[in-house]
């Protein structure tokens, strides 16, 4: 069972664009971040977050501690696939993009 705490609570209710906090550090607010994304995405096919983290590793694991969690918890599944970031000036050097692809 997943457990949200107050504040987490009110992250994930709070349905601004852009949103900022002041807090410290490994705390629940990827956490509350991931279930809210994986919660928007589930109920609103076609649905897409974009998520940035300062770094490869940061991102790998508000996957891996984030969603993929998450979604075992509520026994849904989702595809899981990375490739390297592409754009009109080519491929850009250590640039990873981590795609998480709902049913729906």
């Amino acid at each position: 069972m997943l457990q949200i705490r107050p504040y987490q609570q009110r992250w994930i209710d709070d349905d601004a664009r852009f949103k900022l906090a002041v807090k410290s550090a490994r705390i629940g607010y990827s956490f509350a971040t991931a279930f809210e994304a994986v919660m928007d995405c589930l109920g609103h096919p076609n649905t897409t977050w974009t998520v940035l983290s300062a770094s490869k590793a940061q991102s790998e694991e508000f996957i891996e501690q984030g969603v993929r969690p998450i979604l075992e918890a509520m026994q849904e599944f989702c595809t899981v696939t990375s490739e390297d970031f592409v754009d009109a000036l080519g491929k850009a050097e250590d640039v990873l993009v981590t795609r998480a692809s709902f049913p729906n």
